[in-house]
This record gives C-alpha cells, structure tokens and sequence, in this order.
C-alpha cells in the first residue's frame, strides 16, 4: 500500500484513509485471478540515453490495489459519489455487454477514470515521479473541466496476459524543440510534432 507523505492530495486535509483505487464492488465483475502483476514505469526524456524504465513484479491483484492518500472526507462524499454515478454504466461494461453510452455516460465514466487514474499514480513509491500536477488534481476537486486530457477505453481480453499497470511520463517540450518527423502521407513534406502529453497510464484487467 503507498501512503501519501503529506495531507489528502485534493484538498490537503487530514487524517489520512485507505483508498481502494478501483473499488471494492469492481471485484464481483472483474476476478482477482492473479496473486502477482507486472509494475512498470517509463519516463521519457528529449535525449533518448536519459531515458528512465523500471519494471518489477508486485505481490497480489492490481484489482485490489489502495492507497493512503486521500481524507475520509473526500474518500466518503465526493468521491464515493462519483463511483456511484459510474458504476451503472461500468457494470455492462464489465459483464462484456454492448451499451450505447450517451454524453452523460462518457462524462460519469470518464470522472471515474481520472479519479482512479489520479489515485493510482500514488502505487509507485518515488514521490517524484508523480505527473500529475497539483493544479489538475484542484481542478478535478472543484469540478472544473482539465483542458488537456484525454480518456479512451476498449474492449481487452488478457487470456494468459498477466495484468499490469503502466506510468508513463513525459515531459512537454515547445514544438520548436521537437525534431521534424517525415509526413506519412506526403514523403516530399514535413512537419513539426505538437507538444507531447505529460502522463499515461494504463491498466490491463
């Protein structure tokens, strides 16, 4: 369990409580079906030899992963509200249903997304290694729209695939200080490449 080294990472109160990142209710649809999964950790750098990448096994199911993070407060109220407002849309998900998912769906599962994507950065156990700014978590506490990010979710079956969770930080660089990539489309022209994300992480289930 990662524990966070100072106050709740949305509102900077205490004390402390434990946070399972995928809730406890995901396990009636997602098996824990592994007692170890692969942790890995990319930082991607302007020079490619400055490059960090660091893999591990962790002991148990990322499924039931949690953190000391976030206050009770925060863990009980809003929170909890927004898994509650997800779970109906999730759960046809998980049962590998096909659902149409109008606007208010997408916002409801993607609010959960971030929330868990948020939390779970705290599974690492570098502090510096955190991506996401305090700026974006304020923002997310507020209910305030992040300009910059972006939820995808798709259809997975690991079969023999142990699950994994994958941190990937990247540093945002101005475009001018990005080399030029040769057009797919048209090899007699270039073009610049726009300033890169700051973090991705994915989880396999």
């Amino acid at each position: 369990m990662a524990t966070g080294q100072h106050g709740c990472i949305f509102c900077g109160n205490k004390p402390l409580t434990k946070e399972h990142i995928w809730g406890q209710w995901i396990t009636e649809y997602v098996s824990r079906t592994t007692n170890k999964y692969a942790f890995g950790h990319v930082v991607a750098h302007k020079k490619p030899e400055d490059n960090i990448e660091r893999s591990s096994l962790r002991a148990g199911d990322p499924i039931g992963a949690n953190v000391r993070v976030v206050c009770g407060r925060c863990n009980n109220e809003w929170m909890s509200q927004l898994q509650e407002k997800a779970k109906p849309h999730l759960i046809p998900l998980f049962k590998g249903e096909t659902v149409w998912l109008n606007k208010s769906a997408q916002a409801a599962i993607a609010d959960w997304i971030i929330m868990a994507t948020m939390t779970a950065e705290y599974i690492q156990r570098d502090p510096s290694m955190i991506a996401i700014s305090q700026t974006d978590r304020n923002k997310f506490f507020e209910r305030k729209p992040l300009a910059n990010w972006k939820v995808w979710i798709a259809p997975f079956q690991r079969k023999h695939w142990i699950g994994q969770w994958v941190h990937t930080s990247v540093p945002i660089y101005p475009s001018e200080d990005v080399p030029p990539l040769t057009a797919m489309v048209d090899p007699g022209q270039t073009r610049k490449t726009p300033p890169l994300s700051s973090v991705n992480c994915t989880l396999t289930l």
